[in-house]
């Protein structure tokens, strides 16, 4: 068996014990081969919900301990980790369980993703003021990459916060002074980033919305969620 198959049968028995076949090409000892493996299986399962615990503090904390192990080792066996890498592992995560946890999840993967993000210079107020008004409003923007956009009807500003509401809630996820900050935010707010990230000018924007783009623009260029002037 080539090299590449045994590594392969290797890490699926670790993942699956029903896939025994990597079992044969093991020599016998003093240790059973299946107690050796559970060794490597049991140190890798627990580094990987070791991992979801630092990506999901919020659903490991409202669910305790030994219902999130439940869930990690679940999320484990049917998302097999493929990288040395951990960061970005745990995408999905909670996406069979009920409507709140789905959210709650999305919304610390996103906190996760925001501060691994990759940096980028920011547009400044000096720079928005060199641009006539007149060519202001053609300008397409970006966000930055570590800007992230959500709505949920879960509030996860508050304790409670597996309490359905009425309303929707927007907010807003971004990574300032190499700290991730969420705030809640309008639905003002919300459209104008959401459509700027969609790749809308400004004047676009002004003509499909009744909202202030001066205000806005001027607030999430000081914030440095917007960033970049789109030639």
């Amino acid at each position: 068996m080539a090299l590449k198959d045994l590594q392969n049968n290797f890490i699926n028995f670790l993942y699956d014990e029903k896939k025994a076949d990597i079992l044969k090409f093991v020599k016998k000892g003093k240790i059973r081969k299946e107690e050796l493996f559970q060794i490597y299986r049991n140190n890798l399962f627990r580094n990987l919900e070791n991992s979801l615990k630092i990506t999901f503090p919020l659903i490991y904390q409202y669910l305790g301990q030994e219902q999130f192990s439940k869930l990690a080792e679940k999320y484990i066996v049917q998302n097999p980790s493929k990288s040395n890498n951990l960061d970005n592992y745990g995408q999905n995560f909670a996406q069979n369980q009920n409507e709140f946890l789905q959210d709650l999840s999305h919304f610390e993967y996103s906190c996760h993703l925001s501060y691994l993000a990759a940096d980028a210079e920011a547009v400044n107020q000096e720079d928005l003021q060199k641009i006539p008004t007149e060519e202001l409003f053609d300008l397409k923007f970006q966000l930055h990459p570590s800007c992230f956009l959500g709505q949920s009807y879960y509030n996860f500003f508050l304790k409670k916060s597996d309490q359905k509401r009425k309303r929707i809630i927007n907010y807003l996820i971004y990574r300032q002074d190499n700290k991730v900050k969420t705030e809640k935010i309008s639905k003002s707010e919300y459209i104008f980033l959401e459509e700027i990230k969609n790749g809308l000018s400004l004047f676009e924007i002004y003509n499909k919305y009744d909202i202030n783009i001066g205000e806005l623009l001027a607030k999430y260029v000081n914030k440095n969620v917007i960033i970049t002037i789109l030639k």
